[in-house]
């Protein structure tokens, strides 16, 4: 949820009339932040007033109610949706934080709202959760692991618009430089990806409340176990989920020097030696088939798979003419229909088949199938999640359900081929090796055409050089935008705004006029061109365009004191 926010957040670009409310924006923006939230409290206090005394029915409802939150967040979403692109809510930001002159960082300011609400309809069904499943945590360490489960995977874009604002504000050299070479942004952000795979751990251990394994039988099987298969990790750290009682283990990190193997307290207290050793086997059997690499594979795969489709995608919805907000709504919501295709249908129908593969091999390695389906079976049990599930949620899921597992766990061990085959690595070293490869070799080879087309590097080289106060460097590099695409509206209205700069009032006129043919709508452009035509002398017309700007617009401040003034003259 937290990533489509942001993906329409950053994608919005404010139209021609982008007249902002101050009072009526914050008092909308309050109602949608609370509202969903105060609703779910409310959906919560009536399950909990419902709750079954059978422990399945309990589960079920718990269920039902996780489902009804996702609906809930649907909501927030569509809510923040509405106060980015109708109240404007990235403008109003600018306004109130203009002091800060870092772009990016002030953009990420207006995804506070959106955080708050998902933080809220969460702690609403807090209390459902803690009774059905008896847990003890409270509130604050409730909203403190869910805002850092948010927060962290974010954090390689955070890094990503901290390199932006910094390239930003670099020398003009730099800036041109970047906007040349637009792909040089894909590259930063697959290093940053590939940093975060490799130290990840090293965060994930400071941030949560870990500490090593003791010594003792149990850290010894285990070590004796990764020496029997030769898997190589930095050490066994515990995850005090501070009454939270999840049981479950995991696997971090790329590097045997940065690699973590994680188990939860509730894991400890409540399941045997065997069943202990079993669940640490099935991530152990993530390290043997390299899933971290293949995970980080998949993660470049997005980065070629996205920019191919935007190739495809941006001239068509370019060519229905809509207004530039619309532009930049349906490349959003373009941006997050490819996000989720990838990432929940393609990254976890892969991540199911690793997960079979895992569980085989842990099977394997241990001799104990039935300890193993025993720990499943605990697993289920203890965080009060169903048994079995529809293929239709599966399709959603990056674990199989556990009946399917149990039944998986079976098959394989009866040696039937279609779980013997997961024995098999679903890509090998040299495969994942070509992939990286024709990865890159993609990205550099969409270059800067399809980053970022001609015409809008010399625009936006153009935008550097007016911003150093070179005009005439501005105009030359516009110039050739305008040769490349001579439809371009915003290439007309800078070419305007500099002529008038240098004193060419009738070449501003000219280039405005051309803007004006383009997008006839934008009262930016009747703004400018009144301005131009007063600055003539020419009354009449001036009144005429600026009477038009307020006509689209009438929110125009700039243009009604224009106006005023022209008229008392």
């Amino acid at each position: 949820m937290l990533i489509a926010g942001l993906i329409f957040l950053f994608f919005f670009t404010p139209g021609s009339t982008n007249t902002v409310n101050p009072a009526l924006t914050v008092s909308l923006l309050a109602l949608l932040t609370f509202m969903p939230g105060l609703l779910s409290y409310f959906f919560g206090k009536r399950a909990i007033r419902r709750l079954s005394d059978d422990r399945e029915r309990r589960i079920k409802q718990l269920q039902n109610s996780k489902r009804y939150t996702l609906l809930f967040g649907a909501l927030v979403l569509a809510g923040f949706v509405f106060e980015v692109y109708y109240l404007q809510l990235p403008v109003l930001v600018n306004r109130v934080f203009a002091f800060w002159t870092f772009t990016n960082s002030r953009t990420l300011i207006g995804i506070i709202p959106l955080i708050i609400a998902i933080l809220l309809t969460r702690l609403a069904v807090f209390e459902l959760d803690r009774q059905v499943r008896n847990t003890s945590w409270t509130k604050k360490r409730f909203l403190n692991l869910n805002l850092k489960l948010m927060i962290f995977p974010l954090s390689p874009f955070i890094i990503y618009l901290f390199i932006g604002d910094l390239v930003e504000h670099s020398p003009l050299s730099m800036r041109i430089f970047f906007i040349e070479h637009a792909y040089l942004y894909w590259i930063i952000m697959l290093a940053i990806v590939a940093i975060m795979y490799v130290l990840s751990p090293s965060f994930i251990r400071r941030i949560w409340a870990t500490h090593p394994l003791p010594d003792g039988e149990l850290r010894s099987r285990i070590e004796l176990l990764a020496e029997k298969e030769n898997i190589r990790f930095r050490d066994v750290l515990v995850w005090d989920t501070a009454g939270g009682k999840i049981a479950n283990a995991g696997m971090a990190g790329l590097m045997p020097m940065f690699r973590y193997i994680f188990l939860t307290n509730s894991l400890l207290d409540d399941f045997t030696m065997d069943e202990i050793e079993t669940v640490v086997a099935h991530e152990f059997g993530h390290i043997k088939y390299r899933h971290m690499m293949l995970y980080l594979v998949l993660s470049f795969g997005y980065l070629v798979f996205y920019s191919v489709l935007y190739v495809r995608l941006l001239p068509v919805i370019r060519d229905l003419h809509l207004g530039i907000t619309a532009i930049a709504f349906f490349s959003a919501a373009a941006t997050l229909l490819a996000f989720y295709t990838y990432f929940i249908f393609i990254f976890r129908f892969l991540s199911r088949r690793f997960e079979r593969q895992a569980d085989l091999y842990a099977v394997d390695s241990t001799g104990k199938p039935e300890v193993f389906k025993s720990a499943l079976v605990k697993l289920s049990a203890t965080n009060y999640t169903p048994r079995r599930t529809s293929r239709w949620v599966e399709l959603v899921r990056t674990h199989p359900s556990i009946s399917r597992r149990l039944e998986f766990v079976d098959r394989g061990v009866q040696g039937y081929a279609d779980a013997a085959k997961y024995r098999r690595p679903i890509f090998r070293a040299g495969r994942v090796s070509v992939l990286v490869l024709i990865a890159l070799v993609l990205l550099f080879a969409a270059n800067k055409e399809t980053l970022l087309p001609a015409s809008d590097v010399h625009y936006e080289i153009g935008r550097q050089y007016d911003m150093e106060g070179m005009v005439d460097e501005a105009i030359a590099e516009l110039r050739k935008a305008e040769r490349i695409d001579p439809e371009n509206g915003q290439v007309h209205f800078a070419l305007a705004i500099l002529y008038n700069k240098k004193g060419l009032v009738d070449k501003a006129i000219v280039e405005i006029k051309k803007a004006e043919r383009i997008d006839p709508e934008n009262d930016k452009v009747h703004h400018v061109l009144g301005v131009l035509y007063a600055s003539k002398g020419l009354k009449k017309k001036a009144v005429r365009e600026l009477e038009k700007t307020l006509q689209i617009n009438p929110g125009n401040a700039g243009a009604r004191k224009d106006l005023e003034q022209i008229l008392n003259r």
